[in-house]
């Protein structure tokens, strides 16, 4: 499925196919999500050399027993011993109910069929609720990125959170967004036009492209373990890989000097 602003269609399987090939031995997990049509099928072939997370939406479900079931589904279908991580999109509709839900999710983690459960969110209100409600939180997935680093801003006023659970950042490159041309860009969004000039600009002040500047900034995260990218080509993976691989230091002193954006620009979810 199309996943992200600038993608406008959905991957071929040869294409997706190509990629994870020449991911092998290079990247180490796959982000996966039941929204993505014939993903678990595609992974199928790739079963020994990727770890897989999965992501699960309570309100999906009616019953802790059909969620354990898809769980259980997707492993046999996959072909895998256990996912990576199991992360539950956030919702404040969960709480205080679909303890129950989280109880599976445990049980599923003590047998052994996954190593690590979080949750997937958007704000870092989000992240103190949850620990305040559910039990054993492993992992959160993260918006952190150029234009919108409230994260950041969280981790340092809260320090001891990082040694508690772990952070994975995602949409590093806002969706998309960054490499859209700007008569492309819709104009609900084109208050972020200038921003965007101001990174491009800084890019090649720096003598990188903005996919290296993006990187290098989710690298120096210290608070953040990984990083979540998604591609729609070979080319793409090609040189996301070689921007990770680069060592060289980058500045990051002009970030001081970018506007403060509003909420509904850099939230996906209001576009």
């Amino acid at each position: 499925m199309p996943y992200g602003i600038a993608n406008k269609s959905p991957m071929k399987p040869m294409e997706a196919k190509e990629i994870l090939n020449w991911c092998k031995g290079r990247i180490e997990c796959i982000d996966y999500a039941p929204e993505y049509k014939g993903a678990a099928e595609l992974l199928t072939e790739f079963c020994g050399s990727y770890r897989v997370t999965t992501k699960v939406d309570f309100s999906s479900f009616k019953t802790a027993h059909q969620l354990e079931k898809q769980l259980m589904s997707q492993l046999v279908t996959m072909k895998l011993q256990r996912f990576n991580h199991v992360l539950v999109r956030f919702s404040r509709e969960y709480f205080p109910i679909h303890q129950d839900f989280w109880g599976v999710l445990q049980d599923l983690k003590a047998s052994g069929y996954c190593e690590s459960l979080g949750f997937s969110v958007y704000q870092p209100s989000d992240v103190l609720q949850a620990i305040n409600v559910f039990t054993s939180i492993d992992i959160f997935q993260v918006p952190e990125n150029l234009l919108n680093r409230k994260f950041s801003e969280f981790a340092t006023s809260h320090p001891h959170l990082s040694n508690q659970v772990k952070f994975v950042v995602r949409s590093i490159f806002l969706q998309g967004l960054f490499f859209m041309k700007q008569d492309e860009i819709p104009s609900n969004l084109a208050p972020l036009i200038p921003s965007l000039i101001q990174l491009q600009k800084e890019a090649m002040k720096q003598e990188c492209s903005l996919t290296d500047l993006a990187i290098a900034y989710s690298k120096q995260l210290t608070w953040s373990s990984g990083t979540v990218i998604g591609v729609n080509s070979l080319e793409q993976a090609k040189s996301t890989y070689q921007a990770f691989q680069d060592s060289r230091n980058r500045s990051f002193e002009f970030l001081h000097d970018l506007k403060t954006l509003p909420e509904e620009l850099t939230d996906p979810r209001s576009w």
